[in-house]
């Protein structure tokens, strides 16, 4: 019972955000509302559009932390066919990424790459894309990030684990692959 009081209190809000006008279509600002808001944490849809996917992505600020989860839900549901997500996979266009460190999930906020060895080719397909396109990959990367925290962070990444950043890290730059 408390959290439907505390659900009509949020949906009163967002009534009153919207002027009183209908919200009901403007559902992905209404699941952000109660997604920063309330925490929680929903499986997003995969983002199929080309256009949305190559514009390159805006720094992530701690207002944005929310996104970090939706990113791990969502790789977690699609864990059969994704080792990894970038934000703007789900709809946000955030440079955020998740990958799957095997054993473990973890997230890279405002992700950069500063070092690179072992060029090699390859071919990769996505989950946004139908198919499989060539690209240059390195074997071993230094990645600086910010983990969910905001605390600043410096990795060493090696194998198919950097093959994984690589691919989400040119996401957030716009490139589709």
């Amino acid at each position: 019972m408390l959290l439907l009081s505390v659900m009509e209190k949020l949906l009163l809000e967002v009534v009153r955000k919207f002027n009183g006008t209908a919200f009901f279509c403007r559902k992905f600002e209404v699941l952000n509302i109660f997604n920063k808001r309330w925490g929680i944490f929903l499986i997003k849809d995969i983002v199929k559009d080309v256009m949305f996917l190559s514009q390159k992505a805006e720094m992530a600020t701690e207002d944005d932390k929310f996104i970090a989860r939706d990113l791990l839900d969502t790789l977690k549901a699609n864990k059969d066919r994704c080792v990894g997500l970038a934000a703007n996979m789900i709809g946000y266009n955030k440079a955020i990424i998740c990958v799957s460190g095997g054993l473990f999930d973890f997230v890279m906020i405002n992700p950069v790459i500063t070092g690179r060895s072992g060029k090699y080719e390859t071919e990769e397909g996505c989950l946004s894309l139908i198919g499989e396109r060539k690209c240059v990959r390195y074997n071993e990367i230094e990645v600086d990030y910010l983990d969910v925290n905001f605390e600043r962070k410096h990795g060493k990444y090696s194998g198919f684990v950097a093959e994984i950043i690589q691919h989400e890290v040119d996401h957030t730059k716009g490139v589709v692959i």
